[in-house]
């Protein structure tokens, strides 16, 4: 600046030409004319030629990479940190703030004007954000995509975050809950952006027609919805920026972990939220952490109401197979709705089926499609008449363990029968509740004689019954019991009813045998009533050791099956450690009771039973003596 004033003192003042100064400055005489023509209040500024940097060699891999990120979505964009390392890997060697101007001065050349913005403030309570974002995250072993809802109070800036499948009524619904859970009460107004679960049409100005399920959320919680104008997402800056921040500080430690359900995604992200809560200092007041800033703007928020019931519901008809589809998936119903309507109910985390405004069936909500949902006891009115769809049916692969040990020992020992005992078993749950059914199965099968009158014996001795009170009373009885010891007389005509007789032959299932004697009973006539009352005696006694010698088959059968450790020996028993009488065991074996035998003569037909106890003394004499 000092030459130039010098110059231009040398040609005005002392009127020198300009060879003249050129001989006494050493300067070009160019650069002389130029500063006599230069304003007199513009300064002279030297401009130094470009040299090559550390940076020059890599400006062209900057430039496509800035390129290549102007046609990403902006989430996708790499930072100037990130494009730092990544030349930091191909051999920079220069600082990281010259890539910055570089990036800086790239970014300026291609942007337009900045708009012109008005900075916001809050008061407490007054309002919250809400806005989404999508994350890929490994949930269930699968990576998926992740919709994240955002919720931010405007004054404290206390934020919440929870993460969903979709952006359905229902997610939206679950995520205004969590957020307003956590706040502890809803703030008097909510901003949004013209979403279409929120709004249907976007009318000129401020016109919103608002969803009509939207619009009933918002009157439960009593708050007033608030729109901005179209891509305008300035207009709630608040959420977009927490967006971005939370991309920084929770998504990247998101994608190091790996979650069982979304439920479990939701559980950790309350967690951290809160953690930052304490961690992160309000910007606009110093000192001041946002989980203190809550607690102060929690004084103004309005209650917590009930949680807003936000289902989303879809008429649909029960196959023949008793599903229900539904977003390309299908869930079991009970049997009884088959081929009827009836509601489901859409939940963010369940899907529920209403019948006659009852709940019929309640089903975990599937991510996947052309997925199926069973609930193995909708089907067991069915098995009840069609037990040979237990062994490849596709609801019953999925019993509870001791259901399917018992199925395993059933087909093991009872190979003809296994279906209609373990359908007779499943039967027993409507009735005794599952968890007592299971624990009477675990019992049989300890037992190892499993069978479905076992099960529902077990079930009844498990049955809990409260013992009655005792009463004491001092009435009398107006007219005292007397004894009648003529009524034993009649025993001594050992006379049997006929319909005990009966009742024997159809419990030996000799049902030709039972028509014949009731027909005989019919035509028989008062003079031969002795005869037959004789009879009857004599045939009461066939049918009695009938039926002792079948139970005693029955229980041989089940002793040999359980395979019980019996002594076979009387030598080396000890019977101070068992209940038997130890001098009728004695008796038992040196056959001492074979001297009182009597003949018993058995009349009657082929079939009737008369050579059983023949044989069975036979077979007790040589089982006693061993």
């Amino acid at each position: 600046m000092v030459m130039y004033a010098k110059i231009r003192r040398m040609y005005y003042r002392e009127h020198l030409s300009i060879n003249e100064i050129q001989r006494r400055t050493s300067l070009s005489r160019n650069t002389i004319k130029k500063w006599l023509k230069a304003p007199n209040d513009s300064a002279v500024k030297y401009q130094r030629a470009k040299k090559p940097g550390k940076l020059t060699l890599f400006e062209s891999r900057l430039l496509l990479a800035l390129e290549a990120d102007a046609r990403r979505p902006k989430k996708d964009r790499r930072t100037a940190l990130m494009l730092f390392k990544e030349i930091l890997s191909e051999g920079y060697t220069g600082g990281y703030s010259i890539v910055c101007d570089f990036i800086r001065e790239w970014r300026n050349q291609g942007s337009q004007s900045k708009s012109v913005y008005v900075p916001l403030r809050f008061t407490l309570g007054e309002a919250f954000q809400f806005d989404w974002s999508e994350e890929w995250l490994v949930i269930g072993g699968i990576h998926r995509k992740v919709l994240a809802a955002h919720t931010k109070l405007c004054a404290s800036r206390a934020f919440m975050l929870s993460g969903y499948p979709s952006q359905s009524h229902e997610m939206l619904f679950e995520a205004h809950t969590r957020a307003f859970t956590a706040f502890g009460g809803v703030s008097r107004r909510g901003i949004y952006d013209n979403m279409k679960t929120a709004v249907d049409k976007v009318s000129k100005g401020n016109g919103r027609i608002v969803n009509t399920r939207f619009f009933a959320m918002t009157a439960h919680y009593l708050f007033d919805p608030d729109f901005c104008n179209v891509a305008s997402g300035w207009e709630k800056g608040v959420v977009e920026k927490n967006v971005q921040d939370m991309r920084r500080r929770l998504w990247n430690e998101a994608k190091q972990q790996q979650f069982s359900s979304f439920d479990d995604l939701n559980r950790w992200l309350e967690t951290r939220c809160r953690a930052l809560w304490s961690e992160i200092q309000h910007p606009d007041y110093a000192g001041i952490t946002l989980a203190d800033a809550l607690e102060q703007e929690q004084l103004y928020l309005m209650p917590m109401p009930a949680p807003f019931d936000g289902y989303i519901e879809v008429l649909a008809r029960v196959s023949s197979t008793c599903l229900v589809a539904l977003q390309r998936n299908r869930y079991s119903v009970p049997c009884r709705l088959a081929n009827q309507m009836v509601a489901v109910h859409q939940y963010a985390d369940r899907i529920e089926i209403v019948h006659n405004n009852a709940i019929a069936a309640c089903h975990t909500r599937l991510l996947d499609s052309d997925q199926v949902s069973y609930d193995w006891q909708h089907y067991i009115p069915v098995i009840e008449k069609k037990p040979g769809a237990l062994r490849n049916g596709a609801p019953f692969a999925e019993l509870p363990v001791p259901l399917l040990q018992l199925q395993t020992a059933l087909r093991r020992r009872e190979r003809q029968q296994a279906d209609r005992i373990m359908a007779k078993v499943l039967s027993l749950v409507p009735t005794h509740e599952l968890e007592a059914v299971l624990v009477a199965v675990e019992l049989v099968l300890e037992s190892g004689v499993p069978s479905a009158e076992h099960v529902s014996n077990v079930l009844a001795r498990l049955k809990h019954t409260d013992v009655p009170a005792s009463v004491e009373t001092t009435l009398k009885l107006n007219e005292e019991p007397q004894a009648d010891t003529a009524r034993y007389d009649r025993l001594n005509k050992q006379e049997v009813p006929h319909v005990c007789i009966l009742a024997q032959f159809k419990a030996l299932k000799l049902y030709g045998m039972a028509s014949s004697y009731a027909e005989l009973r019919q035509q028989s006539t008062p003079d031969v009533a002795d005869s037959f009352n004789f009879a009857d005696t004599l045939l009461n006694q066939l049918l009695q050791a009938e039926t002792t010698e079948r139970n005693l088959r029955s229980i041989r059968y089940q002793t040999q099956a359980a395979r019980f450790p019996v002594q076979r020996h009387l030598q080396g028993f000890d019977f101070s450690q068992s209940k038997v009488d130890q001098q009728l065991i004695y008796q038992l074996a040196t056959m001492e009771f074979t001297a009182a035998a009597q003949n018993l003569v058995l009349v009657g037909g082929t079939g009737t039973g008369k050579n059983a106890p023949r044989h069975r003394h036979r077979h007790f004499r040589h089982t006693a003596s061993q």
